[in-house]
């Protein structure tokens, strides 16, 4: 140990290691930068000038000494600052740090391995983070991304020889910011050339580790020593630097740091002319390994899926997620010894034969071992895994999908099926099977594509009465045989109607892109089919307080002499003629009901269609232009906007009433553009003629016969 070396002694040992004792004077800018910049607070980059130096400021005196920092160059986008991390604190990016007071002989920069500094006073010299010399005032011109922990000020110099060790010895020693290391091997895997990131790797390629950063010369940041030095993939690279693990959510991994060049002996070019027909992809029972895995994913080539599908074996080494309840699928690492090195990712995969992973299937753990089978992908040319999607377990240690306890298949009704849906966790699917047998409540909905074409499933609500609370959501389920609907389907149930589907469970919970709030939870079956059907015997037309309602049977159905069913007949003068209709009436006619509260009619097989009836109606929502049709809403007809007209309902075209003023019931009249007098109850209507409690959503509402738009 010797005090006060000369600088001239600094260059031979350029490459040992120098560093200074800390019982010099020390700025903490960590732990002490209130002290030292009193009244300054600490800079996030979120706008604020809070910790940015906008002038030269100068710190409190410690033991005669003061360090000065400069605010940024005026060209400088980013300002020079005290930074809110727990380390590293002091951040400049240009101007200059000047340190002054009586006898200067020694100034050590204690930084990250981010160090760009370099000296403008005429005595003393500069070595990697270490400055040595005689004077009472040295400027440091800030040249790049600087970060600083401490500065010491006439401290013990001391010698640091670098400890020669092999990367699989460095990669079992402990993290050190002081002691300096030196490893040889070869490089591969550059994904930044002007800083210097890359993997080493030993002689035996089975060790490997990350050097984050790579100078020329100790203390000399991150300036580029590849491509100084000419350093390319293959070379046999000798380098110093200090051990640190890297630890985030998806694991740790050893890395180099403050790392810099001693030398290199350029490596023989080789040409890796091969295809992926000329690698080996394995198969379930002789899958390869994870090491040729990610030799294939590099010879497929970056972000550039394989056209076959790899068998890989690995163990599990770390996971993201068991598996998304959302998506179906798991996210998880394998490797040749379960440790978090040389890893394959299995990026969002499915369960055995290719299906989603569903509630009560096995998860999976950490060193469990796996067989994986999918298409492979070198993304972004740095993470070699198994395309999104694309991949499914074929092993699971003793698991296969004949292992498997096959699915449970159990025959509820709607109060049961909600109950079982409400035990799910939120968003996850069932396991099992559930046959859910209940009466279809409202208009079944047939999706189509933009051009009008089926997409061939159907939505609909069933409880276990007809026309009964609480309602179940069949959501996109095929026709029997799990087959798609077709246009000659789209009939073959309705409202009242008892059906069975088959299909899985789930508690379905939607959140608010933007707020991030979650709706209430929608209990339903999905990827499910119809079973069977029973046509209801009867059909029943709830009748708003208005007294009247339009109707649209879906099937024939027999009107009663006593029952006031109408069709509207023709057109006189300013008046619209009903006429009153009984016997069996065919499907799909428009028809006007009076009655209270509800009126209910026996299905028939056939039925005749009234000649003449001005009344349209409608079996699937049909989207109406504005002032095309007039529709009833609170007991009067009113000209509708642009929307969606409900299926079951009926409507006047308004080419076929224009200039009536009254429908007329025998000596009755109603009015066209006026609403009925009601009672004096709050009624609300959608203005496609459907009462609701209250009118929160945007759009249009007859409220107390008043168009309203929300």
């Amino acid at each position: 140990m010797y005090k006060k070396l000369r600088y001239g002694l600094l260059t031979l040992l350029a490459f040992v290691g120098l560093t200074v004792n800390a019982q010099g004077v020390t700025f903490d800018f960590d732990n002490d930068y209130e002290t030292l910049f009193p009244g300054m607070g600490l800079s996030d980059g979120s706008g604020s000038s809070a910790g940015d130096f906008t002038s030269d400021v100068t710190s409190t005196v410690v033991d005669g000494y003061t360090v000065t920092v400069s605010a940024a160059d005026p060209e400088a986008t980013t300002p020079n600052r005290l930074w809110n991390s727990n380390s590293y604190r002091l951040r400049v990016y240009s101007g200059t740090i000047t340190v002054s007071g009586s006898g200067i002989e020694t100034i050590e920069f204690e930084h990250n391995g981010n160090f760009q500094l370099s000296t403008t006073s005429q005595t003393g010299e500069l070595v990697g983070n270490v400055w040595t010399g005689n004077a009472n005032k040295v400027e440091f011109a800030v040249k790049g991304n600087t970060q600083l922990k401490r500065i010491i000020i006439n401290g013990e110099i001391v010698s640091v020889e670098p400890q020669e060790v092999t990367i699989a010895q460095f990669l079992a020693i402990d993290d050190s910011e002081t002691d300096w290391y030196q490893l040889t091997g070869t490089v591969k895997n550059i994904t930044n050339t002007s800083k210097g990131y890359f993997d080493l790797v030993d002689a035996t390629g089975s060790s490997s580790v990350y050097v984050y950063g790579f100078a020329t010369a100790k203390g000399g940041g991150q300036n580029g020593a590849l491509v100084e030095k000419g350093i390319e993939e293959g070379d046999v690279l000798t380098l110093i630097g200090h051990h640190y693990t890297f630890t985030n959510s998806s694991g740790s991994k050893v890395e180099v740091t403050s790392a810099y060049f001693v030398s290199v002996e350029k490596g023989e070019v080789v040409v890796d002319d091969r295809t992926e027909k000329d690698l080996d992809h394995g198969t379930e029972t002789s899958p390869i390994s994870v090491a040729a895995a990610v030799d294939a994913a590099k010879v497929i080539g970056k972000d550039k899926a394989s056209e076959g599908d790899f068998y890989v074996y690995g163990i599990i080494s770390s996971i993201k997620y068991t598996y998304s309840a959302s998506y179906g699928t798991a996210t998880y690492n394998i490797s040749a010894d379960g440790e978090e090195k040389d890893v394959f990712t299995v990026y969002s995969s499915y369960y055995f034969d290719n299906q989603k992973w569903k509630e009560g299937q096995t998860n999976i753990e950490v060193g469990d071992e796996v067989v994986v089978c999918g298409k492979i992908i070198n993304f972004k040319g740095k993470t070699p895994e198994f395309a999104d999607k694309n991949s499914w377990l074929v092993l699971l240690n003793d698991w296969k999908p004949g292992a498997l306890p096959d699915p449970v298949t159990y025959a509820v009704n709607v109060e049961e099926a909600l109950d079982a849906a409400a035990e799910l966790d939120k968003n996850a699917t069932s396991y099992d099977y559930y046959k859910v047998t209940g009466y279809v409540v409202g208009t079944p909905v047939y999706k189509r594509n933009k051009d009008g074409e089926l997409f061939g499933d159907v939505n609909l609500y069933i409880a276990d009465e007809i026309n009964g609370t609480p309602t179940f959501y069949i959501y996109q389920a095929n026709n029997k045989n799990n087959e798609l609907f077709t246009e000659s389907d789209l009939n073959l149930f309705t409202a009242g109607d008892k059906v069975t589907f088959i299909g899985n469970l789930k508690n379905y919970v939607k959140k608010d892109k933007e707020t991030g709030e979650e709706a209430d939870p929608v209990y339903e079956l999905v990827e499910g089919y119809l079973l069977n059907y029973e046509v209801s015997p009867t059909v029943t037309v709830t009748i708003p307080s208005s007294g009247l309602a339009t109707f649209c049977p879906a099937r024939p159905i027999l009107v009663e002499e006593d029952q006031e069913v109408y069709i509207a007949k023709e057109l006189q003068e300013d008046k619209v003629l009903v006429e009153r209709v009984s016997g069996k009436i065919a499907a799909n006619v428009g028809l006007l009901i009076k009655g209270e509260e509800s009126v209910t009619f026996d299905v028939e097989e056939q039925g005749e269609e009234p000649e003449d009836n001005l009344l349209v109606g409608v079996l699937d929502p049909t989207d109406l232009e504005e002032g095309e049709a007039y529709i009833l809403v609170g007991g009067a007809f009113h000209p509708c906007t642009a929307g969606t007209f409900p299926a079951g309902k009926a409507y006047l075209p308004a080419e076929a009433v224009s200039g009536a003023k009254v429908i007329v019931f025998g000596g009755e009249t109603t009015s066209i553009n006026e609403m009925k007098a009601q009672d004096s109850s709050r009624e609300i209507y959608t203005i496609g003629g459907i009462r609701v409690k209250n009118a929160q959503q945007k759009g249009v509402y007859i409220i107390n016969g008043k168009k309203v738009v929300k």
